[in-house]
């Protein structure tokens, strides 16, 4: 594992984020989706986290998945310190508009 390679203990923060994204790979394919539903939260920011609605019993069985972008953008910035990659250099291929939404609210890779 890269966590074990690079011997931090900082990366241990991110054990909740990657457990997040594992539960992805239950809806890689559809059919769970079409089998069971699913309910998706995606938060630009760990500040505007989106308000959860009741949404009645039907909702308490359907399975959750929830997304923070912050989150990711901070473990990807770990991941691109640690393995000592230049971000300008992995993101240069972006177009102007692409770099500047990438860049807009983002405390992890800031311009």
């Amino acid at each position: 594992m890269f966590k074990d390679q690079v011997g931090n203990a900082d990366l241990d923060r991110f054990d909740k984020t990657i457990g997040t994204l594992s539960t992805f790979e239950d809806i890689h394919y559809p059919d769970k989706i079409f089998d069971e539903g699913a309910l998706l939260t995606v938060d630009i920011t760990k500040d505007r986290r989106a308000m959860q609605s009741g949404g009645g019993a039907a909702a308490a069985s359907t399975p959750r998945y929830e997304l923070c972008l912050e989150e990711i953008d901070e473990l990807v910035a770990a991941i691109f310190r640690y393995a000592k990659i230049n971000p300008s250099a992995f993101f240069g291929w972006l177009e102007p508009a692409a770099r500047e939404f990438m860049h807009r609210e983002n405390k992890s890779f800031p311009e």
